[in-house]
């Protein structure tokens, strides 16, 4: 895709712009979509290169981009204090996301707290040892990440949890929903798998599934979670769907999420001013997100591996203003099949990164969707009234 393919929209600009520090880290997680390993690559950014990047990004104008650096672990990068700090003096807002290991030290805290960190993720995949364990390889993860997360908010800074959900774990969701609200955490975002990387073609949930957990996350109300969503934009959909009075699906899966939920968390209340209700959010591969790869590669996410260009050679802004495929993921005009005939494309759009790790194409339609456009777009294929 060429970066010089339409004219520039000067006013665009991504909301996160993700940079992949490094895929060296401490952990081989089965799902992981860097393909980590316990070295940096030889054609890893150096130093310069990736300041220059960070650099670029004042050419958007304010505000910035919020800047997520990641990996890999980003801890293991070289000179990662020296890169966080060259982005804090820039002005541009950054959060972190590195692997829960030692390298997570208090000094490393106390560091980033005093340089603006607006918030750090860190990853829990099972409310126990078990799922979260077997992922990473690791006896004994998932009590180091909870240790850290404590960590974490006794350094006051903000934590979001991110868990990745697979057909091995999804029956734990509302028990992990329960700890973090027993912890305090009051961000949680969750990956739905995309086959990329070392992620398991196995653990891919059906379209089904994707259906019955997004109408659950919906219905989250007032339990003090901000949900977001990872390649399942499908998310704001039914979020749509359920204001327009959609039956949530009569399926065992779901039925079974709700009733858990209801015993580990009490009934369900309705929405007050004084409650806590849900940050209905979702992040689609390029639809407001950048991620640039380890070796300066730009795509619009790191599960959606198409390049767009390369920060070695052109410019942050131009690439995201430019590039054909992410106006197309932008303007929704070019989505295939169901997507492009669909009334929910401006709100959902589909997951592309999806699209593409089952078709090859990007804009084709998202075959993690259930929801069939009819003549009049009027009829749910749950039997809902809209």
């Amino acid at each position: 895709m060429s970066s010089d393919s339409i004219p520039e929209n000067s006013g665009s600009r991504p909301s996160l712009i993700f940079i992949e520090t490094t895929v060296a880290c401490d952990y081989r997680c089965r799902h992981c979509r860097a393909s980590s390993q316990e070295n940096p690559l030889p054609d890893q950014l150096s130093y310069e290169e990736v300041t220059n990047a960070i650099k670029g990004i004042l050419e958007f104008g304010r505000p910035y981009p919020m800047v997520i650096f990641t990996g890999g672990n980003m801890l293991m990068r070289d000179r990662i204090r020296d890169i966080i700090d060259f982005t804090h003096k820039l002005g541009i807002p950054f959060s972190v996301s590195p692997s829960a290991s030692p390298l997570l030290t208090p000094d490393f805290l106390r560091f980033i707290r005093k340089r603006g960190v607006r918030s750090l993720s860190l990853s829990m995949d099972g409310d126990y040892g078990g799922s979260h364990d077997w992922l990473r390889r690791s006896p004994g993860s998932h009590s180091l990440t909870v240790a850290l997360i404590g960590d974490v908010m006794d350094a006051g800074i903000p934590v979001q949890v991110n868990t990745t959900i697979m057909k091995r774990n999804i029956t734990e969701l509302p028990y992990i929903a329960k700890s973090l609200v027993d912890s305090g955490v009051r961000t949680w975002e969750l990956f739905f798998l995309i086959k990329t990387g070392r992620g398991l073609y196995e653990e891919d949930l059906t379209a089904e599934q994707i259906e019955d957990v997004n109408f659950w996350l919906a219905s989250l109300e007032t339990y003090g979670l901000n949900v977001r969503t990872v390649e399942s934009p499908v998310f704001k959909r039914i979020v749509k769907q359920m204001e327009e009075g959609a039956v949530p699906p009569d399926s065992d899966l779901y039925q079974y999420l709700s009733s858990e939920t209801v015993k580990i968390f009490g009934p369900r209340r309705k929405p007050s001013e004084n409650s806590k209700t849900v940050q209905r959010a979702s992040h689609p591969a390029g639809q407001g997100i950048l991620f640039i790869s380890q070796n300066g590669e730009v795509t619009p996410s790191g599960f959606l591996p198409v390049s767009c260009g390369n920060v070695k050679q052109t410019g942050i802004v131009e690439i995201f203003r430019k590039n054909r495929l992410l106006n197309d993921l932008r303007n929704r005009d070019g989505l295939k099949g169901k997507c492009g005939e669909c009334r929910f494309k401006v709100v959902c759009g589909g997951s592309r990164a999806r699209a593409f790790a089952y078709y090859g194409d990007p804009l084709a339609e998202d075959p993690g969707c259930v929801y069939h456009p009819s003549p009049t777009d009027l009829t749910y294929a749950l039997g809902s009234k809209m």
